[in-house]
């Protein structure tokens, strides 16, 4: 619901790459054109320049007609800063439209010729004499034969054949597990070149670069067939000319461009090719890392550096030995994305003298390597290290350690059983409801006589009765799992800072417990937090209380703690972001060990934890002489207590932060909705277009009517995918509330058609999963506030739907669409109920934008548009005491609210009304103009 702002990315840039000269018109004219349609200003090309309003013309107008001549005078200084000087001086008192007139009739006939002879040229040109390339044998490269007739290849070959008939053969197998120093060398060298095929490491052999490898041993590399899947070859045939320029079509154009069928980039020739293999070893390198995807630019510049320094079919040496003379080395590449440890530029003589950081590169400028930290998430270049790279590759895919039992004969007595209670759509419906594989029963073994049971964090999921899926959760669930884990040293790391740090806050001593007491039992809670890209980069660990034991009124009292609102935080990234602000984002480290409980220090997991931690919070911010925020108790200026720096704002509350530095923020949710769509198997649906459609109607009638439906309908997760989608709404996504309150009134009692229902909304976020929600591009910063109504779109209770959104700064900061209380007998009552609604909440954002202190426009009453007469009437007077006489007396609020001047309610054309998506389905073309 963001209004219309232009686009986050700006290029201008392609032309200030080649200035005009003349020669070069077409091109400068191509990428002008470009430029301005990207900014929705290629009018300026075919319309000439606006011209004076008369004198009475409204404000809207002249507003207008202003924004177009500024338009004008903008793409005319863009011309000009893009030409020479000599047409700069011919040019420079004319407008845009007269300048790109005079410069086609100058110059368009001049260039089209010029193409014409260049391609002319081009198609006369000629075989130089000499031998035929396939004459020449590829593997010794020797000419007048084939690779299948060299001598060379056929002794290789058949002594391959020979040392393979051995009859009788000896092999010592050892069951130990593979230690770093037994890596296959040969592995380890592919993974220095960057993947490349095993061809082109014989070459690098047969040349004398690479020695004593062997090839035999050398098995495949899972990183390159994740990386380097590839179609079938694209098979075709090509027409060739009979005749000179036979195949050329021109016409007074030129030649005709000829496009490509999507997913066909062979057809384009050598420069796609060399794409595919740098993005082939980009995927293979990538893959055996978990550096997050942003590295992809440091993955294809060492790409491109490793690939300059291997042989390739068509050359003889290495593009580096060709360009410089001198035969590339290659003992100083590693692989990429493996852990090295750096030397420290300065230490104290008891702390460590070196850092472990991740290998991303090679500079141009400089002899060394680029490393990456990812604490600081920077990256420097340095020369003094240690490679960890057979460590990197022997614990890559390490799998799960098991600790394996003995195994007992089962006896005939012992029976085992399982219940599977969920069929086909039980999977689609809920993969956290799962089914804990029964206890078997056995004699007990010489070892253990404990029972054996499955680790908690797998899942059975059954599919009808004979498919079973067994999945990891990924994060343990006790202690005993973490320490068997693949994570296990990450976790005790995690496990020491959260004992460090309650020693640290003094959370607790071992006293012994008083008589009549018992104490409340601890747990612990691990989860992983992840990056930009979803990669795992901190490992938590929490020692919480069993809260759930606690009992009211013995263990605790009160338990209510202040919580920011969504509204809240996105005007708080509205305002910096018209400002251009900085927004840093602080995470209290281990924030409940800081707060003091009356009956001992409070801990996670305590039912008074939260309540706790927020009036302790309160008081050290208040001593310090902050004031609290009236209307959001959340917002303060500082926090108090030991405070981790999670660098600049990137993620709040599931909400991707982008900051293109031009007074633009934008908010997206793009991942969670991902994970909301693979979560109910949505993620391969066909996209929708609209997240109800226009002229659907829901209703209590398609509700299940038999039992058989009702057994269909129970298995449906509804009410899961309702809350999924909800709170997407609530953070970003204000273009789908009417859909999500149209649907969310069966919750009890869903039909099929409701689910579809729900599935189109679903599609939709697929679709539109990247549209952004964008706050900046306005000139002041005022609250513009838009209400609206439709009349009885409940078909089963005749109650009208109601809508309203406020924007700050370009974008919405709060929106809501909801059903009314009661019913309307009239457009103008459901409006006027609207409105009053709308008003309340203007209300409180202006008292609470006014205590931030920021804006000026905050003291002036705030204007709320409404597209019916009638209810504004309405709400500055009682007009007819007939027709509103029965209108509760709570909805008449809004007019002391005008009364008082906090707002000023305001008509709008209801084409205009951009609140119209929550209060009706539209069509999508004016559905999609709302949602810009």
């Amino acid at each position: 619901m963001a209004a219309p702002a232009p686009s986050s990315f700006n290029l201008r840039s392609i032309l200030e790459k080649e200035k005009l000269t003349g020669t070069n018109f077409m091109d400068w004219y191509r990428n002008l054109r470009i430029v301005l349609r990207q900014e929705h200003k290629e009018f300026v090309l075919t319309q000439p320049f606006p011209a004076d309003l008369p004198n009475n013309a409204s404000a809207a107008q002249r507003r207008e007609h202003e924004k177009r001549c500024n338009d004008y005078l903008d793409i005319s200084c863009l011309m000009l800063a893009t030409m020479s000087p000599e047409l700069q001086s011919q040019y420079e008192a004319l407008d845009a439209h007269t300048i790109i007139t005079g410069l086609r009739n100058m110059f368009e006939d001049q260039a089209r010729a010029e193409r014409f002879n260049t391609s002319k040229s081009l198609f006369a040109c000629r075989l130089v004499e000499g031998p035929a390339k396939d004459a020449e044998c590829f593997f010794c490269k020797e000419a007048d034969h084939w690779k299948r007739n060299c001598k060379k290849y056929l002794e290789q070959l058949k002594q391959k054949q020979q040392d393979g008939k051995s009859s009788t053969s000896v092999y010592n197998i050892n069951a130990k597990r593979q230690r770093p120093n037994d890596l296959n060398p040969t592995f380890i060298w592919h993974c220095h070149l960057g993947h490349i095929n095993e061809k082109r490491m014989e070459k690098l052999h047969r040349d004398g670069l690479l020695h004593s490898f062997d090839f035999e041993s050398f098995e495949t590399c899972e990183s390159c067939l994740l990386g380097k899947m590839t179609k079938a070859p694209f098979t075709g045939q090509s027409e060739r000319a009979s005749e000179l320029l036979g195949l050329v079509y021109t016409d007074e154009c030129g030649i005709v461009p000829q496009l490509t069928p999507p997913g066909t980039p062979q057809w384009n020739g050598v420069s796609e090719r060399r794409n595919r293999t740098l993005l082939d070893m980009v995927r293979s390198m990538m893959s055996q890392t978990d550096l997050p995807l942003s590295f992809w630019g440091y993955a294809l510049e060492t790409a491109a550096f490793t690939l300059n320094r291997v042989p390739s079919k068509s050359l003889d040496k290495t593009p580096y030995e060709i360009w410089t003379g001198k035969r590339p080395s290659l003992s100083f590449l590693k692989i990429w994305g493996c852990e090295v440890y750096v030397k420290r530029l300065q230490s104290d003589k008891l702390t460590p003298k070196s850092d472990k950081y991740f290998f991303v590169g090679y500079p141009k400028e400089t002899k060394g390597y680029y490393f990456y930290n990812r604490e600081e998430d920077k990256v420097f270049v340095a020369r003094h290290d240690v490679f960890l790279e057979k460590e990197f590759i022997s614990t890559k895919d390490s799998g799960i350690m098991v600790r394996l039992e003995e195994i007992q004969e089962t006896p005939k007595n012992a029976s085992t059983s399982t219940q599977p209670q969920q069929d086909e759509q039980d999977v689609v419906q809920q993969v956290e409801q799962v089914v804990v594989e029964p206890v078997v029963e056995a004699p007990a073994s010489r070892r253990s006589e404990r029972i054996w049971r499955t680790p908690a964090r797998y899942a059975l999921l059954t599919t009808g009765q004979r498919d079973i899926l067994l999945l990891d959760n990924d994060k343990p669930t006790t202690y005993e799992e973490a320490m068997v884990g693949p994570d296990s040293k990450k976790w005790l790391g995690a496990m020491k800072s959260e004992i460090e740090s309650m020693h640290v806050n003094q959370v607790w001593n071992l006293v012994d417990p008083p008589d009549g007491v018992k104490g409340i039992e601890c747990k612990w809670v691990f989860k992983k937090k992840t990056d930009l890209d979803g990669n795992v980069h901190i490992y938590k660990a929490r020692l919480v209380a069993k809260g759930f034991r606690q009992i009211q009124s013995v263990d605790y009292d009160g338990t209510f703690s202040s919580v920011g609102m969504l509204k809240s935080i996105r005007i708080i990234l509205a305002i910096p972001a018209y400002f251009d602000y900085e927004i840093w984002q602080m995470d209290v480290k281990t924030a409940f060990l800081n707060e003091n409980l009356d009956e001992d220090k409070s801990i996670y997991g305590l039912k008074q934890a939260s309540r706790s931690w927020n009036i302790r919070f309160d008081e050290v911010v208040k001593a310090l002489g902050f004031v609290k925020n009236e209307e959001e108790p959340c917002v303060y200026k500082k926090i108090s207590g030991s405070a981790l720096d999670l660098r600049e704002a990137a993620y709040i509350l599931s909400i991707r932060i982008y900051r293109d530095r031009s007074r633009r923020l934008i908010g997206s949710q793009s991942t969670y909705i991902d994970k909301v769509l693979k979560r109910f198997n949505m993620q391969d649906s066909k996209k929708g277009f609209l997240p109800l459609s226009h002229g659907i109607n829901l209703g209590k009638n398609q509700c299940p009517q038999t039992t058989d439906e009702r057994n269909k309908m129970s298995v449906i997760p509804y009410a899961s995918a309702i809350g999924s989608i909800m709170y997407a709404m609530l953070c970003t996504r204000p273009d789908v509330p009417y859909a999500l309150s149209a649907t969310s009134q069966y919750q009890s009692d869903p039909g099929e058609s409701h689910w579809i229902a729900v599935k189109n909304i679903l599609k939709y976020l697929r679709r539109t999963k990247d549209m952004f929600l964008i706050y900046g591009g306005q000139e002041e910063l005022v609250v513009n506030n838009y209400t609206d109504a439709s009349f009885q779109t409940d078909k089963d209770d005749f109650r009208s739907q109601s809508g309203f959104v406020f924007c700050l700064n370009g974008g919405a900061v709060s929106w809501k669409s909801s059903k009314q209380d009661t019913v309307a007998d009239s457009t103008t009552e459901a409006e006027y109920i609207a409105a009053s609604e709308a008003a309340k909440e203007a209300a409180w954002i202006k008292k609470f934008v006014s205590q931030l202190g920021v804006m000026t426009s905050a003291s002036s009453p705030m204007d709320l548009y409404c597209d019916n007469s009638g209810a504004i009437a309405q709400a500055k007077e009682p007009r007819s005491h007939r027709k509103s006489k029965h209108i509760l007396r709570r909805y008449h609020l809004i007019r002391e609210i005008v009364g008082r001047g906090d707002v000023k309610i305001c008509k709008i054309h209801t084409d205009l009304n951009v609140v119209d998506p929550l209060t009706k389905p539209l069509p999508r073309p004016k559905h999609e103009t709302h949602c810009r």
